[in-house]
């Protein structure tokens, strides 16, 4: 039985995911908002802010939660440096 990241072809990026909307969550929760005031802060229905808070994350590009991220006042640095196994990596 293969482990369920094995079934991404590029298993970085469903980890990358989940650790940013880890964050946003985090984030939110921090403020204490509503669903309904995430959602127009992060300019989204609240039906999409409890798909993110479940973990729902399918639903969501990569560039969306760092849009989101930035929305919540971050910066957002994306570094590229040689690797002899590629990856993408959440710091």
């Amino acid at each position: 039985m293969s482990s369920p990241i094995s079934a991404f072809p590029n298993p970085e990026e469903p980890l990358a995911k989940a650790e940013i909307a880890r964050r946003i969550n985090h984030m939110l929760a921090g403020r204490k908002l509503t669903r309904v005031e995430a959602g127009k802060l992060l300019g989204i229905p609240q039906p999409r802010v409890s798909d993110l808070a479940r973990g729902r994350l399918g639903r969501f590009s990569l560039e969306k939660l760092i849009d989101f991220a930035k929305r919540l006042g971050n910066d957002v640095e994306i570094r590229l440096k040689p690797s002899r196994t590629p990856r993408l990596k959440v710091a």
